[in-house]
């Protein structure tokens, strides 16, 4: 379950981002593809950006994961991460409902 985790976004810096940077686009490339572009923010950019394909579901709408891993440096050297696209329903209230980036479904990254 997911209940009593902390709030689903990104967090690969020790912070919590959502797609506010910008307001990356998510855009149709294809038949249950995505493409993301944008992002005035550099670090949170180069993770986002990319092809996303179909992967699971959650909460009754598709998760996407980015076709490649993305590089993120850490205090221990570059890891190399999935990225997923996913909504998350308003059972944990309105501030967490809606399409988040994250390495993991609903993880506090």
């Amino acid at each position: 379950g997911q209940e009593g985790q902390a709030a689903p976004g990104v967090a690969y810096s020790g912070q919590q981002q959502q797609t506010s940077y910008g307001m990356s686009q998510a855009a149709p490339a294809g038949r249950g593809q995505l493409f993301v572009s944008g992002c005035q923010n550099a670090t949170v950019g180069n993770i986002v950006r990319g092809d996303y394909m179909p992967y699971t579901e959650n909460h009754g709408r598709p998760v996407y994961r980015r076709s490649q891993q993305a590089a993120v440096n850490s205090s221990g050297g570059v890891n190399m991460l999935d990225v997923l696209i996913y909504f998350w329903d308003d059972r944990d209230g309105p501030a967490f409902c809606g399409w988040w980036f994250g390495p993991k479904v609903g993880g506090d990254q």
